[in-house]
């Protein structure tokens, strides 16, 4: 976690501080999220939804692939298994400046959302959006499961069964 610059603390006790970046990896701001996870906090002054969580680091591995989740968790579990070029989307949908940064420096997404109804209809929405412009691979999750949900091996053979066998 060291690599997502996660500190402790703060204003709101139990809470961790996350370092939020543009893609070009000026920091604009921080978010706070609690230690279950429950409650992201994000600066009045940033639109959540317009945010592509750790792009500046995955553009900066040189990878043209990306697996994109949904939230802070499961970019850090996706990352704790090997993969630098991840992102999250940080919301309900895919804004179009998340399209517009996604399409811009990558060729292929691998799209790895939860296993439940609001997953598979926030795949279908990116897939849709996304397949006229890059590749696009769908990583499937058992039912009700999210990626920081999945062990080592399980998050392996779910990006493994979409057609990514190589660590981006």
């Amino acid at each position: 976690m060291r690599e997502f610059e996660i500190s402790c603390g703060g204003e709101l006790n139990g809470c961790f501080i996350i370092p939020l970046h543009d893609p070009s990896g000026s920091r604009i701001g921080d978010a706070k999220i609690t230690d279950s996870g429950s409650r992201v906090i994000v600066p009045e002054t940033l639109i959540a939804a317009d945010l592509l969580y750790n792009c500046h680091r995955a553009v900066l591995s040189g990878a043209r692939q990306v697996i994109v989740v949904q939230d802070f968790l499961d970019c850090f579990r996706v990352s704790q298994c090997g993969f630098r070029a991840v992102v999250a989307l940080l919301g309900q949908s895919m804004s179009e400046l998340q399209e517009i940064e996604l399409v811009a420096r990558f060729r292929t997404s691998v799209l790895m959302f939860s296993g439940d109804d609001a997953g598979w209809a926030f795949t279908r929405e990116c897939v849709l959006r996304l397949v006229t412009q890059m590749s696009v691979h769908v990583a499937v999750l058992p039912s009700n499961r999210t990626p920081r949900d999945l062990s080592h091996g399980d998050l392996l053979a779910a990006l493994r069964y979409s057609g990514i066998s190589e660590q981006t």
